[in-house]
């Protein structure tokens, strides 16, 4: 089954509002993918590691600034 198919499919079984929102949250799976990718790639960058170092605060900062980071790269690609 092709996309279009499957999109056909969802329109004909459910309502507007219902298949939109499915459609929609079935087109944001590859770019969930995307974003655990680039984390993954920057977690074998990391040269700490919070497992090891778990009360490292400056490791920990650094992990979630870099997630935040991801996360508005992947944001303003979606939006723009």
């Amino acid at each position: 089954m092709t996309k279009e198919q499957a999109e056909k499919e969802i329109r004909d079984t459910f309502t507007e509002v219902w298949a939109d929102g499915i459609i929609k949250a079935l087109e944001q799976e590859p770019i969930l993918d995307k974003i655990r990718a680039e984390i993954i790639e920057y977690e074998g960058d990391c040269r700490l590691s919070v497992d090891e170092y778990p009360s490292c605060k400056q490791c920990t900062d650094n992990v979630f600034e870099t997630i935040y980071k991801i996360l508005d790269k992947f944001k303003a690609e979606s939006e723009g």
